[in-house]
């Protein structure tokens, strides 16, 4: 993946910003499956919900990890072309 330097900083901080939200929300589902009781199917339910936003932060890291590598490649061959 190619990236401008002018557009690398702004995606980079967007993915940042995504990765923190999900991080905060993963925290809230489980604390929520942790401290509230439930019927079975509300507990399936929050336990879906959960799962769910566990993937999108694993996707949140790629994209992050994805666009910290492009900055890191486009700084070594602005280094040394």
């Amino acid at each position: 993946m190619t990236i401008s330097q002018e557009m690398a900083a702004p995606e980079l901080a967007k993915a940042e910003t995504e990765v923190i939200r999900w991080v905060i929300r993963v925290g809230q589902q489980r604390k929520r499956l942790c401290r509230c009781p439930f019927y079975p199917i509300d507990r399936e339910l929050a336990e879906q919900i959960l799962a769910t936003f566990e993937t999108a932060l694993t996707a949140a890291y790629r994209r992050r990890d994805r666009l910290l590598e492009a900055q890191a490649a486009g700084a070594s061959q602005q280094i040394h072309p």
